[in-house]
């Protein structure tokens, strides 16, 4: 990760290490508004849909140091005139998935290309190898219930 987040520009190192510290959804973090920020409890609500056509649903997050100081960092440079954490230069609307953009950087680092969602796999790792139990890596996931965190984590050699 180290390698791919060098080349990235100091605001996509924001974005990246946002996305792998929360183990954010891409959509909740693309999805993530300033309203949806609270800069005193250094919490953010993270919106997220479980299924096709059901209600969006929401989850707080404590953010830990560095996942707080690359928002803290986006907010300073965020564009003012949107709503959203990280908006698309090109747009001025939110981003929709960037899967080009990873990729590439992916590339350029001579790491084998990934998605998002390996980010999300790498932090439930570091939280299992840190002794974390079930129920709060379940909770900082925010799966429904263990038995999917479960499955989860037996997919990445964990044993739960």
């Amino acid at each position: 990760m180290a390698a791919v987040l060098l080349l990235a520009s100091p605001l996509d190192q924001a974005y990246l290490t946002l996305i792998w510290q929360t183990a954010a959804r891409v959509r909740e973090i693309n999805n993530l508004s300033w309203d949806d920020v609270d800069w005193e409890r250094r919490q953010v609500r993270f919106w997220t849909r479980k299924k096709r056509g059901g209600h969006r649903t929401p989850r707080l997050m404590q953010l830990a140091d560095r996942a707080y100081d690359s928002l803290r960092y986006a907010w300073k440079n965020s564009n003012k005139n949107s709503p959203f954490a990280f908006t698309n230069p090109k747009t001025g609307t939110r981003y929709d998935y960037r899967d080009k953009f990873f990729h590439n950087l992916c590339r350029q680092a001579g790491v084998p290309e990934m998605r998002y969602h390996a980010l999300r796999h790498h932090r439930a790792s570091e939280l299992a190898v840190g002794g974390v139990s079930l129920p709060q890596i379940r909770d900082f996931l925010g799966h429904e219930n263990a038995v999917t965190t479960s499955l989860y984590l037996k997919s990445l050699g964990y044993g739960f």
